[in-house]
């Protein structure tokens, strides 16, 4: 139909231009014919989109014109008529270049769209695939957390019982095999936190000099057991980061070079250049080729397959724990001669010697009494023995219901309650609040969990109540009953 109709247009301008001809009026003549030439070859952009529509207006409006010319015999009019021979197919030609470059732009856009929409599909799938790959680690971690934090507990608590030389060492063997267990777990758990969203920095001035003496003391066993020479330059330097966070990323840097040197030693230094407190950890191993240095700082990613016991995430949360920090992390490395790692914190003046943190207090029990709140049997046995061992009065109960019993029927008020988050009946967190309400009393609590799941992380951050993750490192339970024990006690 649209054709049709600029057929029907064409025809009126072509018809009609003849009856505009003024007799013996050469000059009008000559301003209809330009007038006409000069609006049919406008059409040009807007129907010949469609090229039947165009050739439908184009011909029937200027071949009649051209006709009526030649006919009337004398040379104007016989030259226009030539002449309009040769502009017919030229425009012609035009309209179907142009036509072509229209066709092509269109293809082009919808190519386009068609990549757009592909783009989202894939960035969809692999949005997907991260989820998936959370979700896995997650339930993975946490089916596994639950028989490895028994263990450890039960370990520890083994650990004070009075045992032969040779039964210890194997026991001690047995301790060193959970703590291995625990740096893995600790490592996917730290990626499920990231990718939760769950970790939020909390910056304050912060010494490099007792944190890195510190992390050097702790990795010294391990290197003088390679016969590794491990040696500390450490100039005072203030930084503003998270105290977590930044020892997670030096411990992370330090384990890694002690792991992947055989010969030489390990230096760790920090210094301070252009505003900024550096961290330097120096190796004298195999080197990182040019082509793997990208590569390293990816989940899961191992530059020396078979020499180590990690499975690749280390390096990859301290690229991501550095960008939450919005610190810099550099590798400088040859291979055959060593790598070194630096990590760049904003300097931030020294604070006042009243401002700075205080230590830790020392933990006090005095037969503190604990209540154990988990649904799991083993935990529970192996919690009360290793609490027990330190000097603590505990009470294990299977749900928050069953200690209510208990209290109901003993009428006891523990000074610190230990709540497992993933309970049979209800969230640990609803749990800590029942026991509050029946008590009476804002009793401290924390949370041991062994879920990774990016919601429940994000449920736990925001209830406020510390959080463990199982398999719980013994030195860091025992601190934290602790302070627990102790806010009760200035509480009261």
């Amino acid at each position: 139909w649209f054709t049709a109709g600029c057929i029907s247009s064409g025809l009126s301008w072509g018809v009609g231009s003849i009856f505009l001809m003024a007799p013996d009026r050469l000059d009008l003549q000559l301003l209809v014919i330009v007038l006409l030439s000069a609006i049919v070859y406008g059409a040009l952009a807007s129907f010949g989109r469609w090229i039947p529509a165009f050739y439908g207006y184009f011909l029937p409006a200027m071949i009649p014109s051209a006709i009526w010319s030649l006919a009337q015999g004398d040379v104007v009019h016989v030259a226009y008529g030539l002449l309009a021979a040769i502009w017919i197919p030229s425009v012609a030609w035009l309209a179907l270049r142009f036509n072509a470059g229209v066709v092509q732009a269109l293809a082009l856009g919808f190519e386009n769209a068609a990549l757009a929409e592909d783009l989202r599909a894939q960035k969809q799938l692999a949005e997907d695939a991260n989820s998936a790959k959370s979700r896995f680690l997650a339930a993975a971690s946490h089916d596994l957390r639950q028989p490895v934090h028994a263990l450890s507990l039960l370990v520890g608590a083994l650990k004070h019982e009075r045992l032969d030389p040779a039964a210890a060492g194997l026991v001690d063997k047995i301790d060193a095999a959970t703590e291995s267990l625990d740096e893995l777990f600790t490592a996917l758990l730290d990626i499920s936190k990231l990718d939760a969203g769950v970790i939020e920095p909390q910056a304050r001035p912060l010494s490099l000099r007792p944190l890195l003496e510190r992390l050097a003391n702790e990795a010294r066993p391990d290197a003088e057991a390679k016969g590794l020479e491990l040696r500390v330059q450490l100039r005072e330097a203030w930084v503003l980061s998270d105290a977590v966070m930044l020892e997670r990323i030096a411990r992370n840097l330090i384990s890694n070079a002690v792991r992947h040197t055989d010969r030489g030693g390990v230096l760790i230094a920090s210094r301070h250049a252009q505003g900024r407190g550096v961290i330097e950890i120096w190796d004298t191993g195999l080197g990182i080729p040019a082509d793997e240095r990208e590569l390293i700082f990816r989940e899961f990613y191992q530059a020396d397959k078979g020499r180590t016991k990690g499975i690749g995430l280390g390096l990859s949360i301290v690229q991501r724990l550095c960008a939450l920090l919005d610190h810099t992390i550099e590798l400088h490395s040859r291979v055959g001669r060593g790598s070194v790692f630096r990590v760049l914190a904003p300097l931030t003046p020294a604070p006042a010697a009243d401002e700075r943190p205080a230590s830790s207090l020392a933990e006090t029990t005095a037969r503190a009494s604990i209540w154990v709140i988990d649904d799991d049997a083993q935990i529970r046995a192996g919690t009360e023995a290793l609490l027990a061992s330190w000097g603590y009065s505990v009470h294990v109960a299977a749900s928050a219901g069953d200690m209510l019993s208990h209290h109901e029927q003993n009428g006891s008020t523990p000074n610190a309650i230990l709540c497992d988050y993933g309970l049979a009946e209800e969230n640990g967190i609803a749990a800590i609040k029942r026991l509050r309400q029946a008590i009476g009393t804002s009793v401290p609590a924390a949370l041991i969990t062994g879920d990774t799941t990016p919601e429940k992380l994000r449920d736990a951050a925001a209830s406020g109540l510390p959080v463990l993750h199982k398999p719980v490192v013994k030195a860091r339970l025992r601190a934290l009953i602790g302070n627990l024990v102790r806010a009760r006690a200035e509480a009261d």
